[in-house]
């Protein structure tokens, strides 16, 4: 009765406690933390891994344009990739996309999404997936791919181009 009451009282004030004396960074750290699909141990940016036999950064989304995970691509650094992650998520999940940086940095792709058609979408999606500061990933010589293709992204201005080779950006 009471006491239990009590008890739950006293944890609620220190949890306020705690949360106030929080900075925001910290405190969307903690939130982050303890949501679903934060990568723990590598790195403290959702959706991203750090590699340390590349020393580059991973990023990678779950449950994106119909598969489990998405691979987005490696960069040389952390951030780069958070908001690679950050770009899929707002593609995928609109306003309710959780991200690394506030939303309302992405606030043009954002509204772009909402005004999409499906067909538009899966577009931006494809864009999502091959960043324009990604790390090309070398192909071994045995890839046996066809002739390579361009593909216009709107977003980076440039054209992406697969190879046997690898990736290029241009």
């Amino acid at each position: 009765g009471n006491d239990e009451n009590a008890r739950a009282g006293d944890e609620a004030r220190q949890l306020a406690h705690e949360v106030i004396n929080l900075s925001p960074a910290e405190f969307a750290l903690a939130l982050r933390r303890t949501s679903a699909g934060f990568a723990r141990g590598t790195s403290e940016l959702r959706g991203v891994s750090y590699r340390e036999s590349t020393n580059r950064y991973e990023a990678r989304i779950g449950r994106f344009a119909g598969k489990k995970y998405t691979y987005l691509g490696t960069f040389l650094g952390g951030e780069e990739a958070a908001r690679a992650y950050d770009r899929a998520a707002v593609v995928s999940r609109g306003k309710e996309a959780v991200t690394n940086f506030p939303l309302h940095q992405y606030s043009d792709l954002l509204s772009r999404v909402q005004i999409a058609t499906d067909d538009q979408l899966r577009v931006m999606e494809q864009e999502v997936v091959t960043p324009s500061g990604a790390v090309a990933r070398r192909r071994s010589s045995s890839y046996s791919g066809g002739a390579s293709t361009g593909a216009s992204s709107a977003s980076t201005g440039g054209t992406v181009k697969r190879t046997k080779s690898g990736t290029v950006f241009s």
